[in-house]
């Protein structure tokens, strides 16, 4: 971040100040790679947000959690959409939309929200991620 030439103080109304919403995500960020983030997450600290939403990578999550409810694979792909619709699949709108995305991506975003979260944790930010929200795959 650029040096701040003066001392700067505010104080928030809330303790917890929440950041991001699905859509915005999706509209916004899908592509983003580390040098995005870290950009955002250094205008989230600037502006006193401590409760990022973070669900890159996701996508891991439900691969590696239908693995143990012995989906197959062609199963689990047909469920993971393309990166332009995981607002809409994290909100149980739908499954499989645009994809299925290569393993080499689902590794890439795995390690791309590594990165976000030491980043936003080195920050006393409490990252927020997705529950089970009730969705599972059609098959």
């Amino acid at each position: 971040m650029p040096a701040v030439k003066d001392t700067i103080a505010l104080t928030a109304a809330h303790s917890l100040r929440y950041y991001m919403n699905y859509c915005t995500f999706n509209y916004t960020a899908s592509f983003w790679d580390w040098d995005n983030w870290q950009q955002e997450i250094d205008w989230m600290a600037l502006n006193g947000i401590n409760m990022p939403l973070a669900i890159v990578g996701t996508e891991a999550v439900w691969q590696n959690t239908l693995r143990q409810f012995n989906f197959t694979e062609k199963e689990i792909s047909g469920f993971i959409p393309g990166p332009a619709y995981t607002a809409w699949w994290l909100m149980g709108n739908l499954e499989g939309w645009g994809g299925p995305v290569s393993q080499e991506w689902i590794n890439s975003r795995v390690a791309l929200q590594q990165k976000i979260l030491q980043r936003m944790r080195a920050f006393g930010m409490q990252p927020v991620f997705q529950g089970f929200y009730g969705m599972v795959p059609v098959c």
